[in-house]
């Protein structure tokens, strides 16, 4: 689960990044989670992170990368601190939970952070 990144909007308008970080950890049963403030997350300098005992999710803007989809969801693994609650290894499961929501959820395809990037994936809502 390291290292994967999927790319949310919420279904209602106008959305935030505070809204937006809470519906996706509810969706995925986190119950533990923070606001984070760091400058390596413009705009506005903070980002959000649930703790699982398998994962870390954080939740942040994603400026322009995929249009229509302002935020990003990182899973990552644990390093100092997990939360009570086990997510789902299989990526499938995760987007079906996110998109269930509801949230839209946007997969990319190959290597989104690159510029040659060609905006390819799959969208997932309900």
């Amino acid at each position: 689960m390291n290292g994967l990144t999927v790319f949310v909007r919420t279904a209602y308008a106008p959305g935030t990044l505070e809204k937006a970080a809470l519906e996706v950890f509810r969706a995925l049963g986190l119950a533990e989670h923070e606001e984070r403030l760091s400058s390596n997350y413009p705009p506005d300098e903070h980002y959000y992170v649930g703790y699982a005992e398998n994962a870390v999710v954080e939740v942040f803007d994603m400026d322009d990368v995929k249009e229509g989809y302002p935020y990003g969801v990182a899973f990552e693994t644990p390093t100092y601190r997990k939360g009570s609650e086990r997510l789902p290894e299989d990526l499938a499961v995760l987007v079906a939970l996110l998109a269930a929501a509801p949230l839209r959820v946007f997969v990319p395809e190959g290597r989104w952070w690159s510029k040659e990037w060609n905006g390819g994936g799959k969208e997932h809502a309900v």
